[in-house]
């Protein structure tokens, strides 16, 4: 049991031992560190997924306009294919 007592004393803002929580500045400074890295891994984190979207988004962008390229060059083959036909009547 001193095991676990002596471990949640390093962990001052997530548990409590019964006993009062000094608010020293080593203890203060230490959940701003804390706050800052979770802070800083969350922010990269959805960076680095955000990222990753944008690119996923970009490529498809792409396969739509060859699409659509694609879908005008058949119409405008067809426009020439039937102003062929209506000039030889």
């Amino acid at each position: 049991m001193d095991r676990i007592t002596g471990a949640m004393s390093f962990l001052p803002f997530v548990l409590s031992t019964g006993n009062d929580i000094k608010m020293s500045p080593k203890r203060i400074m230490e959940g701003i560190i804390i706050a800052a890295l979770a802070g800083g891994f969350s922010s990269y984190a959805t960076l680095k997924i955000t990222e990753a979207r944008v690119e996923v988004i970009g490529e498809r962008i792409i396969q739509i306009e060859r699409q659509v390229q694609d879908t005008n060059n058949k119409i405008l083959s067809i426009y020439q294919f039937l102003a062929d036909q209506a000039a030889h009547k």
